[in-house]
């Protein structure tokens, strides 16, 4: 992963034209702070997968978690029991640093873990999201749709000046339930729908560089992938 110049650039004048910038990922809190920091983006941080919140200056500098690990604790314990030494041997190492959603590297399969899931007593209550880069067990009550709104809400940021992208399975929450409120991008064309656009069609530069705030509360959310190359090599 790496980061792409023309991305930070166009953020950084985002930023200067009063349009704060809030990354909303399935990263760890801290990396994606240290992120948001080197970006130069103001507009604080959704990790988790929504599980987690933080912004300079909010909740007096401490990290907000919007949910427990109830449920996913009792899903790691079904998992471990079902996968046996599978479960240690694709379960991230920065599950230490993960406070309400467990993550397993793609070297297993997302079949394979909703098969270990089966006969789960709880599996009402999680999700299970393959994010591009990993497999995260996650916490149905929260999303990053549900967590950005609440960080918005908390900052006075109206939501119908909130601009959105995404490009993965756990996006897909906010970009569809909100068509109407956010301008919504997207990249996997399995979900292309007349509302809408593709980054191939546009691109993250091309887009900050010409938006035009509709107040001094307009917010950009960028999935932490948004901003790595492996996206974004088309702008």
């Amino acid at each position: 992963r790496r980061l792409c110049y023309s991305a930070m650039e166009a953020i950084r004048k985002a930023e200067d034209a009063g349009v704060p910038t809030i990354i909303v990922t399935g990263n760890i809190v801290t990396y994606a702070y240290a992120t948001l920091v080197l970006l130069g983006a103001s507009g604080g941080v959704v990790g988790e997968n929504g599980g987690v919140i933080f912004k300079e200056n909010y909740n007096n500098n401490q990290i907000k978690t919007v949910v427990d690990r109830t449920y996913v604790n009792a899903a790691d314990k079904h998992l471990k029991e079902r996968l046996g030494s599978k479960f240690d041997k694709n379960i991230s190492n920065d599950n230490m640093y993960r406070l309400t959603e467990s993550v397993f590297y793609k070297t297993i399969t997302k079949k394979e873990l909703e098969e270990g899931l089966k006969g789960f007593e709880y599996l009402d209550k999680i999700e299970l999201y393959d994010s591009g880069f990993a497999l995260h067990v996650t916490d149905k009550r929260v999303n990053k749709g549900s967590s950005l709104k609440y960080l918005c809400n908390e900052n006075g940021i109206d939501m119908e000046n909130v601009m959105a992208m995404g490009d993965s399975e756990n996006d897909e929450a906010f970009l569809k339930d909100e068509p109407g409120a956010w301008r919504q991008l997207f990249h996997m064309s399995a979900y292309q729908h007349d509302t809408f656009l593709t980054f191939q069609e546009v691109g993250i530069r091309k887009i900050l560089i010409h938006l035009e705030p509709r107040s001094d509360k307009a917010v950009v959310h960028l999935n932490m992938a948004n901003v790595i190359e492996t996206f974004m090599t088309n702008i």
